[in-house]
């Protein structure tokens, strides 16, 4: 498993483009220089009426499948 830290400051009127169909990534950069592809699903329930901000932390297994993303800031 392995795990990594980014941060996410998007404001509402950029998170619009989350619910664009021809919209189906966000990339992130990890705090270890790595790029991380994130399907925007992964992003909608952390939407508030700000926007998304925080730092998170996401999980994946050995397959590259996500296990859980979750805000820790």
């Amino acid at each position: 498993m392995k795990r990594y830290e980014f941060d996410i400051s998007m404001s509402y009127a950029h998170c619009s483009d989350l619910y664009s169909a021809s919209i189906r990534f966000v990339i992130v950069q990890a705090h270890s220089g790595e790029k991380i592809r994130l399907p925007k699903e992964n992003l909608k329930r952390f939407l508030m009426p700000d926007g998304i901000h925080g730092r998170f932390e996401m999980r994946i297994n050995d397959q590259n499948k996500i296990l859980s993303i979750n805000r820790i800031a």
